[in-house]
Order: C-alpha cells, then structure tokens, then sequence
C-alpha cells in the first residue's frame, strides 16, 4: 500500500511539474531593450545585405531579437516609426514563430504576447529551410486602417511591408544573421491557423536566422 501511494505521490509530483512547465512556456516575454546605436555603419550594413536560404536551427539571443524586431516596426520617436507608411496608417501587426511557441509582437512594450503554442515555424511556407531559421516573422496587415480603394490598399500594404522586410535586412547584416523575405506562403491556410478576420491580410513572411 505505502509502495503504491508513493507512485501515485510521484505521479502526481509529475503532472504538476509538467502543468507548470507548460504554464511557464505559454507567458509573454518581455524583450531587452533594443539596441539603437552601435552597430555596422549604413554603407557596410548594405555591402553585406543579403539573401540567405540555409540556416542553424538555433535561437537567437533575447537581445537579437529585440534589435530585429525594433529595426522592422519599432518607434524610434514619439508615435513614429523606423519605417514609413502611408497617410501614417501604420496598419501592420508582426507574428513572431520561434522554435517554442507563437506570439505577437507588441511593439509598444517590445513585448512577444503568447499566441500558440509549438513549434509553428513549418506553417510559414513550404521550402525546406523555413522549419530551421531562428524565427519567421509574418506580416499581417489591417485593411481597415489604410485609407483608399481596395486596389490602392493591396499597393499601399505590399510598398510598406517593403519598408518593413528591408529594415530587417540591414539590421540582420549589423547583427551577421541572414534573412529571406518569402511571398511563397499558404496564406489562406496561415490565416485560418491565425484565425484572421477578412480585413487582416497576410502580405509576406521573413525567416531570420543564423546562417550555415
């Protein structure tokens, strides 16, 4: 009897145990604040921009993931960005998929706010290497805050997140990571894993990694 109440103690130790492992892995993460001097001067940042295909399956720093995601879409003056947009819409949110977990950057409190959990990266896009980049970075637009007619939002979406995926280029050179800007997405069964409304469109992903 003694024997079997101690397995069911230590069985019970161990559901505990996992639940709170679980628990932990599902918070938000608060991110270092980025670095936002130093770095690779301008010319040599875009000497060395590149494509990259072929990545580490490895996660980057707390502190290179700050640097990436306030480069992308980070306010670098009040109410302002590092990029333009368009009659100030500034209509896009950036999911962050890393090898733990999905999340939403809130770049106001350069926080990662839990999404999902799992390793998602693979929902990303179809090619081989998008499973092993650092992280996959989706773009998603909201409509409902461009001005215009549809055609006009579908160009006004596509030159901002240019913006966006070129920013992350120069900071990945500063910080010798590679990166690839990817339309080729299965966007229709991305959104309904994202579970977006009409109005939020997914307009690129970009995989961020370090490189083989």
């Amino acid at each position: 009897m003694k024997k079997l109440l101690g397995i069911k103690s230590g069985i019970a130790v161990l559901m505990l145990s996992v639940m709170t492992c679980t628990a932990c892995a599902q918070q938000n993460i608060q991110l270092p604040a980025p670095q936002t001097n130093g770095g690779l001067p301008l010319y040599d940042a875009m000497s060395k921009r590149q494509t990259s295909r072929e990545f580490v399956n490895k996660d980057l720093s707390p502190q290179q993931l700050s640097n990436i995601l306030w480069a992308s879409y980070g306010f670098n003056r009040e109410g302002k960005r590092t990029v333009p947009s368009s009659q100030n819409s500034q209509e896009y949110t950036i999911y962050v998929f890393t090898s733990k977990n999905v999340y939403v950057w809130d770049e106001s409190t350069n926080t990662l706010e839990f999404f999902r959990a799992g390793d998602q990266r693979a929902l990303t896009g179809p090619q081989d290497f998008v499973k092993n980049a650092s992280v996959n970075l989706v773009y998603v637009a909201n409509y409902n805050k461009i001005k215009g007619a549809e055609a006009d939002k579908d160009v006004t979406a596509a030159v901002n997140c240019g913006f966006i995926s070129q920013n992350v280029y120069l900071a990945a050179a500063s910080e010798g990571l590679g990166t690839v800007v990817r339309g080729y997405v299965d966007k229709e069964k991305l959104s309904a894993y994202m579970q977006l409304p009409e109005f939020k469109k997914i307009m690129y992903a970009q995989s961020v990694g370090i490189v083989k």
